[in-house]
């Protein structure tokens, strides 16, 4: 979402209605731009021929005529320049605003009411041959405009009737007969033209809300295409990894079992079967904390997972989910701390959803965390709900790839992410339970430096679908 609509949800249909605005104002500038650098050179042309060219057409001195052709050229100037801020604000996506369509209404009448002055400076009375040719000289002008295919039919009343309003009012002197005909036929004539224009201009406009239609219909399958090809990369690398995964304990388990069950080692080495026990159990609770990782995950995404939520005892709940990782911190010459504020907190959640919560971050830090750093756990009291923050001081994340952290299955493209194992599903769970509880995960982290990871729960049952809104 653009910075300058952050703040506020722009209707689908009502977006469209802008980009549609947008391009009509953009086609009509490029018209109007064209006609407007012409029309000097055809103001030149029209002197010469009343200058004395065709003596029939009248002549015109060069005193009334030339000023013309400056004002004409002036004019194309102003418009060559309002059009490229035209095209400019276009690209940049700011012609939403009613303003843009009122100057270029403005720049089609002054462009047609300055082109139409040549009925007042040309105008011989009594002469049907230069009366009958400025008519032909303003039906070409209009026509000119009517080319410009912008589907605003408010554009084309702008542009016809300064040049037809002027030959128009020439002809009501009734100085000839032609000219009593034409005074009589010329505003049915103009009444007809500004109705097929309209049926036109419909017409037109439904055809370039079509195009906006399509092309975003055609972004939407791009977008979509690219998120079932990143998904199916995704079940490849979760299918990979789960095999490493799966296959690990397994083996372990069954390798451990076979070597107790034949007493390979002998009779008496009670020691190493009891060791080989240990590990088989071992293995058993991780391969059993996969399948319920992928499990819950499951249940999340189905809307099957629910939630006993009940006041707990934040700081009882944090120093035991730390101790599951002292040894593994002290093994790796990390420094783990954690801590409530206050001590006396008590936070309304789901006791096992939160547990996991914190299990799942203080795993991350732990894991990427080299030896020499340090990892802090703190929940506290924020804003009528709790803050679950674990921040360490290992590798960091590049900020490319942050977006990514939260999606299933994914993992870093680093030799960190590679070198420590792992599915790819805590952050993914995180995310999933806290926004369950109504609340949020954020992540902020820097190469190097370390990485911090937040959850924000609230107090009171808030659904997913409000949570997500807010965080948005």
């Amino acid at each position: 979402m653009p910075a300058s609509s952050a703040s506020e949800i722009i209707p689908p249909a009502k977006r469209l209605e802008h980009r549609l605005r947008a391009l009509q104002l953009s086609l009509s500038a490029e018209a109007l731009r064209d006609i407007a650098l012409s029309s000097p050179l055809w103001a030149a042309i029209m002197v010469a021929l009343f200058g004395g060219i065709l003596a029939d057409l009248g002549t015109t001195s060069a005193a009334q005529s030339w000023p013309w052709i400056a004002l004409c050229a002036t004019v194309a100037a102003a418009i060559f320049f309002l059009s490229r801020i035209i095209r400019h604000r276009a690209q940049a996506e700011q012609l939403n605003g009613s303003c843009w369509t009122a100057v270029v209404i403005a720049a089609y009448f002054l462009v047609a009411a300055s082109w139409s002055l040549i009925s007042l400076i040309f105008w011989e009375p009594g002469n049907i041959a230069n009366h009958c040719f400025l008519l032909l000289v303003a039906i070409a002008a209009v026509s000119l405009f009517l080319t410009s295919r912008s589907g605003q039919f408010v554009m084309v009343v702008a542009a016809t009737l300064p040049n037809l309003g002027m030959v128009w009012a020439q002809f009501l002197r009734q100085e000839l007969w032609f000219d009593t005909v034409l005074a009589v036929v010329l505003p049915i004539w103009t009444i007809q033209l500004h109705l097929d224009s309209w049926r036109a201009c419909r017409t037109v406009a439904d055809a370039h809300r079509t195009r906006l239609e399509m092309e975003k219909l055609a972004k939407e399958l791009a977008f979509a295409r690219d998120e079932a090809a990143r998904a199916n990369k995704a079940k490849s690398l979760f299918l990979a990894n789960m095999s490493h995964e799966l296959r690990t304990p397994l083996n372990a388990i069954l390798g451990f079992s076979e070597v107790i069950m034949r007493r390979s080692l002998g009779k008496n080495a009670d020691d190493r079967y009891s060791e080989y026990a240990s590990d088989i159990l071992r293995s058993g609770r991780h391969l059993l904390g996969l399948i319920n990782d992928v499990l819950d995950l499951a249940k999340i995404e189905a809307g099957k997972l629910e939630l006993d939520r009940q006041w707990l005892d934040a700081n009882a709940i944090m120093l035991d989910c730390a101790s599951l990782f002292t040894e593994r911190a002290h093994a790796n010459g990390v420094t783990l701390k954690s801590e409530a504020v206050p001590e006396d907190l008590r936070i309304y959640a789901d006791e096992r959803a939160f547990r996991q919560m914190v299990i799942n971050l203080l795993s991350n830090a732990v894991k990427f965390t080299p030896q020499g750093g340090r990892v802090e756990a703190t929940v506290a009291a924020h804003n009528g709900g709790i803050r679950l923050s674990v921040r360490d001081t290992g590798c960091g994340i590049p900020e490319d790839q942050l977006a990514r952290m939260f999606q299933p299955f994914e993992q870093l493209d680093n030799r960190y992410g590679r070198a420590n194992g792992g599915t790819g599903l805590g952050l993914t769970l995180v995310r999933a339970l806290s926004e369950l509880h109504g609340g949020r995960c954020q992540i902020e982290s820097e190469v190097a430096k370390g990485t911090l990871v937040t959850v924000f729960l609230p107090l009171k049952e808030t659904s997913p679908e409000v949570a997500r809104t807010a965080a948005a």
